[in-house]
């Protein structure tokens, strides 16, 4: 109350506040740029390759990842790890910003700043979400900056019709740039349907024309998925699909989803959220987020129970980020009376991730195979290189050959090796964007190029012939991917393609 009524003082806090989170954005930022010197992982090289040219949308998830990559390889020439990341790192300072200013209008301004750091110092959302090239960075904008247009309204005493309209917009840019952003449009409506002093908005026509914005915002998947059978949705409903029942599994989900939090993190949320109920029995502001952040938390966790695929954890991380601003409060109350057990925290949580990306980066420039350790941690972020050579030696030209591994995620990694340098597919079922942008349908009669893990190579060679008017196998393949060893990869040369592969029409 005392900065309220003194503006003198109130005018030194604020200035050292945003001088605060200057440091915090500026110092996250060198972290991610650090980071951003690694290579690309396994999802990040699928993108980066399948992004050489524009689409409005694409088969794995909606397209602004993407378009910023394309964007990115288009202006500089360059799919190098640290050009393609920048787009990334830039939204994620401004997401830094976000989770202050939702936090402070909602809680005050202590309690941005603490939340604020916890977004920096949750691995999984303030440096892979904030550094690779991945949907969830631009994802986190828009539900952040669409969750402030709506604080403003409902909380700050701003019942102005065009922050919905703003809302709207950024939640359509959020499902934009992954599935995820249907959530916001939900809490949304749920938190109104709860929250009975609020009812009275779905009276006016305002809540609705922000839907048909971020519908509108949102179109270019449709229009996309519409053109192509809505096979987005299919797969990604797909994944959830259940069969049996493995009651323990959200347990471990659970714990999964702690250690990408860091587990003092995960579980400071879990008290915020279990002290804001006992405490204020749930206040609008509180309801609020929790209505942004259960649905998403609950749905990842509990489908796992039965899922057919993996339960990834990073899937319910933006239900935790709606979480940030009650552990801002909560930490800023804390913090009032303990305030040196708090600090140890905050700098322990900062010190940890700063050692963790230094390591990790270190980690990177390090040459393995002088070191005392049985794997290369880092070795699936390594590049495929040298193949160009290979083909070379075997005489083959890569310009009049297709290049078809036999996994999604191997097509992104030769693609990205041979730098647009061969027509890259994958000879499999599960294509993803490539049984989009290179159908193996349209290339019957011709040859081909197969790279395969040596993983049972002979029989999956024997599997090819029926496809082909002639198959040989060529000399293996070897690349170095850390730590001194050459991981191998069976080369077969298909002759003629006759038909497709079931399930690839």
């Amino acid at each position: 109350m005392l900065m309220e009524n003194s503006p003198g003082i109130d005018k030194r806090i604020t200035v050292t506040d945003a001088q605060a989170l200057g440091l915090l954005i500026a110092g996250a930022t060198c972290l991610r740029l650090i980071f951003a010197q690694t290579g690309l992982g396994i999802d990040e090289t699928y993108t980066v390759a399948t992004s050489r040219n524009f689409h409005l949308s694409f088969f794995d998830h909606p397209p602004v990842a993407w378009w910023l990559s394309w964007l990115m390889q288009t202006i500089f020439h360059s799919d190098a790890p640290f050009i393609v990341r920048l787009p990334f790192i830039a939204l994620s300072g401004v997401a830094t910003w976000q989770v202050h200013r939702l936090t402070k209008l909602l809680f005050g301004s202590k309690a941005g700043l603490f939340a604020a750091t916890a977004f920096v110092c949750a691995p999984a959302l303030g440096m892979t979400s904030g550094t690779w090239v991945l949907p969830d960075g631009p994802l986190l904008v828009g539900l952040l900056a669409a969750a402030i247009c709506l604080a403003r309204l409902l909380f700050c005493g701003e019942a102005k019709g065009w922050l919905w309209l703003a809302a709207g917009f950024w939640g359509g840019f959020a499902l934009l740039s992954k599935y995820h952003g249907v959530f916001l449009f939900l809490g949304t409506g749920l938190f109104i349907l709860m929250t009975p002093s609020m009812r009275h908005w779905l009276k006016t026509i305002w809540p609705y024309l922000g839907g048909l914005i971020g519908l509108a915002v949102f179109s270019p998947a449709l229009v996309w998925n519409d053109e192509h059978h809505w096979i987005s949705f299919a797969f990604q409903s797909g994944r959830a699909s259940q069969t049996h029942i493995h009651v323990l599994r959200p347990v471990l989900t659970l714990m999964g989803q702690a250690v990408f939090l860091t587990p003092w993190l995960w579980f400071g949320l879990v008290c915020a959220v279990v002290q804001a109920v006992k405490d204020d029995g749930l206040n609008r502001r509180k309801r609020f987020l929790l209505c942004m952040a259960m649905p998403q938390i609950l749905l990842f966790t509990l489908v796992s129970m039965g899922s057919t695929s993996a339960t990834l954890y990073h899937w319910a991380m933006p239900g935790y980020m709606f979480l940030l601003p009650l552990l801002g409060d909560w930490l800023a109350r804390l913090h009032a009376r303990r305030p040196v057990f708090v600090e140890r925290i905050v700098r322990a949580s900062v010190s940890f991730v700063a050692i963790l990306v230094s390591t990790v980066t270190l980690l990177w420039f390090l040459p393995f195979k002088d070191l005392p350790v049985a794997k290369d941690p880092l070795a699936a972020m390594r590049p495929l290189d040298g193949f160009n050579a290979y083909l070379e030696a075997e005489k083959l030209s890569a310009a009049n050959l297709i290049v078809a591994p036999t996994k999604w995620y191997l097509a992104g990694q030769f693609d990205y090796a041979l730098k647009g340098q061969s027509r890259v597919t994958c000879f499999c079922e599960d294509a993803r964007e490539y049984r989009i942008i290179a159908p193996l349908n349209d290339m019957t009669g011709k040859d081909f190029i197969i790279p395969m893990p040596m993983k049972n190579a002979e029989k999956s060679g024997q599997d090819l012939i029926p496809f082909f008017a002639h198959i040989d196998r060529l000399k293996d393949f070897t690349v170095m991917r850390g730590n001194g060893v050459l991981e191998k990869f069976a080369v077969f040369y298909g002759k003629d393609l006759k038909r497709a592969p079931f399930g690839t029409e």
